[in-house]
């Protein structure tokens, strides 16, 4: 910056702007996890402050929700911590279609029916706490065999 000519005082800035495109392609979660956990809170009418997008932005993420986040993918809901929650009726199959589940909580409510056998569906699952429900049956034979070779808990 050079003062003109006739200029008394030196060059002053009062303000700057600076503008970069950002990509959002990888930004939200991924759509089917998305579609999956608004089945699953429109099932169990979900009384937490769930809104907007699941994972994203990272620090606003919803409770009882831990997600990953790849460098190179849209984020994942790998965790559901939903005990306590109110939650009555049978266990929702939209659980299985989050594919990157590793600890499913459902403890503390008041759940009915049997454990469905779509959660052996779910390849990273290593913790399904189904403590403290009313539920009946037997433990499906997926995630049975799952517990007897593998790092499966089942409570």
């Amino acid at each position: 910056m050079i003062a003109t000519a006739n200029s008394t005082l030196p060059p002053i800035i009062n303000a700057f702007e600076y503008f970069s495109v950002i990509s959002t392609a990888n930004v939200g979660t991924d759509s089917q996890d998305v579609s999956a956990i608004n089945a699953i809170k429109a099932k169990y009418h979900v009384k937490k402050n769930w809104m907007g997008d699941p994972c994203a932005p990272k620090n606003f993420a919803w409770d009882g929700l831990t997600c990953s986040y790849a460098i190179s993918g849209r984020p994942r809901i790998t965790s559901i911590n939903m005990s306590s929650g109110g939650l009555s009726g049978d266990i929702s199959p939209y659980f299985a279609d989050i594919k990157d589940l590793q600890y499913l909580d459902l403890s503390n409510n008041k759940l009915t029916g049997s454990i469905p056998n779509v959660l052996s569906r779910l390849p990273t699952l290593v913790v399904l706490d189904l403590t403290a429900n009313q539920l009946s049956g037997s433990i499906p034979p997926g995630l049975l065999k799952r517990t007897q070779g593998g790092p499966l808990v089942i409570r």
